[in-house]
């Protein structure tokens, strides 16, 4: 019983998401009388559920008296409510702003069609972007914003569609870019710290943007062609000219990329 799907998401859950799931079960699922009283009898062992396999015949004979079926009843229960508590985290989700729900009710204004809450969404998610520190993912929220202002239902509402539509190919272009150095990278210092032996040849040549978006990425697009050179040829001057470049804009680096090339100067430096 403990190695089911329910168990195990539910032992991610902390004490107060644990509580807001009870509420929510409550109240948005109150006719699912078994589920909410499986639920109850399991949240008491939170967080240790090592030992519910033990309460499993407690339980039948609490939920399920005398009924012949009882296990299989079971397993469907916490089959529903896995799916239940699915739908609460992907609820917990979409409730915090983000990107992925600016693009979700993009799509509810879509397909409702409603063309100025559509278009007024939109202009706020791209200068909420513009605002975002900088990271190779930026190109690829920028291609997908700019795909849906030209590729909607309201795009004869914009002043310049066909901008929207060259801001797509810029920013698929440096998106590539911008990745393929940053998977190259990887993939050379993974041969680096394995030395495994391994033909490269499915790496094609690393193309050389010269687009204007990337000049107010230029740092990002600095550091990781510099640290490219540093994995590939271990030289010092390309160590020295990373770590101090990478200190002077540390903030304005994500947190991943700042990860990533701490890591390759501590592996270069071991």
């Amino acid at each position: 019983m403990e190695k089911s799907k329910f168990i195990r998401l539910l032992k991610t859950l902390d004490k107060k998401e644990c509580k807001e799931f009870a509420q929510y079960l409550q109240r948005l699922h109150q006719r699912q009388a078994t589920a909410i009283r499986i639920f109850e009898l399991i949240e008491k062992k939170h967080p240790n559920y090592e030992f519910l396999g033990k309460e499993k015949t407690k339980i039948l004979a609490t939920v399920f008296p005398k009924q012949n079926n009882a296990a299989k009843n079971l397993s469907n229960t916490l089959s529903d409510l896995f799916t239940i508590l699915n739908n609460f985290l992907l609820w917990k989700k979409i409730t915090v702003s983000s990107f992925s729900r600016d693009l979700l009710l993009l799509d509810v204004y879509k397909e409702r069609k409603t063309e100025r809450l559509y278009l007024s969404h939109l202009q706020k998610s791209i200068t909420k972007l513009q605002k975002a520190k900088p990271s190779s993912w930026f190109f690829l929220k920028n291609f997908l914003l700019n795909h849906w202002q030209f590729f909607s239902i309201f795009r004869n509402q914009l002043k310049n569609p066909v901008r929207a539509l060259r801001d797509c190919m810029n920013s698929l272009d440096l998106f590539f870019l911008l990745t393929k150095i940053k998977y190259t990278c990887e993939i050379w210092n993974q041969a680096n710290v394995l030395q495994v032996q391994d033909d490269y040849e499915f790496i094609l040549p690393l193309p050389y943007s010269t687009f204007n978006d990337q000049e107010k990425y230029a740092t990002l697009f600095f550091l990781y062609r510099t640290m490219l050179q540093l994995i590939q040829h271990g030289q010092q001057k390309d160590f020295t000219l990373l770590f101090q470049s990478f200190q002077k804009h540390l903030a304005e680096l994500s947190r991943d990329d700042k990860a990533n090339i701490a890591g390759y100067l501590i592996n270069y430096a071991i």
